[in-house]
Protein backbone atom coordinates (compact mmCIF):
# COMPACT_ATOMS: atom_id res chain seq x y z
CA UNK A 1 0.00 0.00 0.00
CA UNK A 2 1.12 3.33 -0.48
CA UNK A 3 1.19 4.55 3.12
CA UNK A 4 1.72 3.18 6.67
CA UNK A 5 -1.69 1.53 7.70
CA UNK A 6 -1.13 3.21 11.27
CA UNK A 7 -1.24 6.45 8.95
CA UNK A 8 -4.41 5.64 7.21
CA UNK A 9 -5.95 4.55 10.77
CA UNK A 10 -5.38 8.03 12.01
CA UNK A 11 -6.45 9.97 9.38
CA UNK A 12 -9.92 8.03 9.39
CA UNK A 13 -10.13 8.13 12.86
CA UNK A 14 -9.42 11.94 12.77
CA UNK A 15 -12.16 12.59 10.26
CA UNK A 16 -14.62 11.20 11.97
CA UNK A 17 -13.98 13.20 15.21
CA UNK A 18 -12.72 16.01 13.84
CA UNK A 19 -15.47 16.44 10.34
CA UNK A 20 -15.49 20.11 10.06
CA UNK A 21 -11.60 20.76 11.18
CA UNK A 22 -11.23 18.11 8.59
CA UNK A 23 -12.68 19.31 5.78
CA UNK A 24 -10.87 22.30 6.10
CA UNK A 25 -7.56 21.07 6.63
CA UNK A 26 -8.21 18.62 3.73
CA UNK A 27 -10.79 20.13 1.47
CA UNK A 28 -13.61 18.41 -0.54
CA UNK A 29 -16.46 16.49 1.11
CA UNK A 30 -16.38 14.05 -1.78
CA UNK A 31 -19.57 15.88 -2.98
CA UNK A 32 -18.22 17.25 -6.48
CA UNK A 33 -20.80 15.60 -9.32
CA UNK A 34 -18.63 13.35 -11.82
CA UNK A 35 -19.21 10.67 -14.61
CA UNK A 36 -18.68 7.35 -12.24
CA UNK A 37 -21.44 8.64 -10.31
CA UNK A 38 -24.62 7.46 -12.56
CA UNK A 39 -22.63 4.49 -12.82
CA UNK A 40 -22.63 3.95 -8.89
CA UNK A 41 -26.18 4.99 -8.43
CA UNK A 42 -27.01 1.84 -11.22
CA UNK A 43 -25.20 -0.42 -9.23
CA UNK A 44 -26.70 0.04 -6.27
CA UNK A 45 -30.04 -0.29 -7.59
CA UNK A 46 -29.67 -3.44 -9.56
CA UNK A 47 -30.79 -6.93 -7.57
CA UNK A 48 -28.87 -8.79 -10.14
CA UNK A 49 -25.11 -9.34 -9.03
CA UNK A 50 -23.67 -9.77 -12.30
CA UNK A 51 -24.73 -6.84 -13.38
CA UNK A 52 -23.57 -5.03 -9.94
CA UNK A 53 -20.32 -6.30 -10.57
CA UNK A 54 -19.56 -5.23 -14.04
CA UNK A 55 -21.24 -1.90 -13.20
CA UNK A 56 -18.89 -1.35 -9.83
CA UNK A 57 -16.03 -2.71 -12.30
CA UNK A 58 -16.95 0.28 -14.70
CA UNK A 59 -17.39 2.83 -11.89
CA UNK A 60 -13.72 1.90 -10.44
CA UNK A 61 -12.31 2.11 -14.37
CA UNK A 62 -13.75 5.61 -14.92
CA UNK A 63 -12.01 6.90 -11.23
CA UNK A 64 -14.64 6.21 -9.12
CA UNK A 65 -13.72 8.17 -5.95
CA UNK A 66 -16.42 6.61 -3.52
CA UNK A 67 -15.16 3.54 -1.38
CA UNK A 68 -18.95 1.94 -2.45
CA UNK A 69 -18.14 0.25 -5.30
CA UNK A 70 -15.02 -1.24 -4.09
CA UNK A 71 -16.72 -2.28 -1.32
CA UNK A 72 -19.79 -3.56 -3.00
CA UNK A 73 -17.12 -5.71 -5.81
CA UNK A 74 -15.27 -6.89 -2.41
CA UNK A 75 -18.96 -8.23 -0.91
CA UNK A 76 -19.69 -9.69 -4.15
CA UNK A 77 -16.13 -11.26 -4.98
CA UNK A 78 -16.17 -13.12 -0.98
CA UNK A 79 -19.59 -14.06 -1.96
CA UNK A 80 -17.92 -16.02 -5.05
CA UNK A 81 -15.72 -17.01 -2.46
CA UNK A 82 -12.80 -15.31 -4.25
CA UNK A 83 -11.00 -13.91 -1.52
CA UNK A 84 -7.88 -12.44 -3.63
CA UNK A 85 -9.60 -10.78 -5.85
CA UNK A 86 -11.54 -9.37 -3.06
CA UNK A 87 -8.17 -8.26 -1.44
CA UNK A 88 -6.96 -6.67 -4.51
CA UNK A 89 -10.08 -4.84 -4.61
CA UNK A 90 -9.91 -3.34 -1.14
CA UNK A 91 -6.25 -3.01 -1.59
CA UNK A 92 -6.65 -0.66 -4.99
CA UNK A 93 -8.72 2.04 -3.00
CA UNK A 94 -6.14 2.44 -0.57
CA UNK A 95 -3.42 3.11 -3.34
CA UNK A 96 -5.47 5.76 -4.36
CA UNK A 97 -5.78 8.99 -2.46
CA UNK A 98 -9.61 8.87 -1.74
CA UNK A 99 -9.35 7.47 1.37
CA UNK A 100 -8.59 10.69 2.83
CA UNK A 101 -12.09 12.34 1.69
CA UNK A 102 -13.51 13.35 5.27
CA UNK A 103 -16.60 12.50 3.98
CA UNK A 104 -16.38 8.99 3.23
CA UNK A 105 -14.10 8.04 6.40
CA UNK A 106 -16.76 5.61 8.41
CA UNK A 107 -17.03 3.87 4.56
CA UNK A 108 -13.28 3.89 4.53
CA UNK A 109 -13.17 2.57 7.93
CA UNK A 110 -15.21 -0.63 6.73
CA UNK A 111 -13.08 -1.06 3.60
CA UNK A 112 -10.14 -0.62 5.48
CA UNK A 113 -11.28 -3.90 8.33
CA UNK A 114 -12.67 -5.97 5.31
CA UNK A 115 -9.28 -5.48 3.86
CA UNK A 116 -7.17 -6.59 7.25
CA UNK A 117 -10.12 -9.63 7.66
CA UNK A 118 -9.12 -10.55 3.90
CA UNK A 119 -5.54 -10.67 4.65
CA UNK A 120 -5.78 -12.72 7.74
CA UNK A 121 -7.65 -15.22 5.77
CA UNK A 122 -5.28 -15.22 2.65
CA UNK A 123 -2.16 -16.20 5.13
CA UNK A 124 -4.51 -18.73 7.40
CA UNK A 125 -2.65 -21.85 6.13
CA UNK A 126 -5.05 -24.82 4.44
CA UNK A 127 -6.04 -27.50 6.45
CA UNK A 128 -4.41 -30.46 5.56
Amino acid sequence: MARDRTEIWDHLYYCQKNYLKAIREFGGTGQEEEEWESIVLRAAKTKDARQQKALCMKAIKMGARSPWPYERLAILYGKEKDIKAAYQVCRDYFLTDNWMVPNWSTSAIRLLKRLESLEKRIRKPLPT
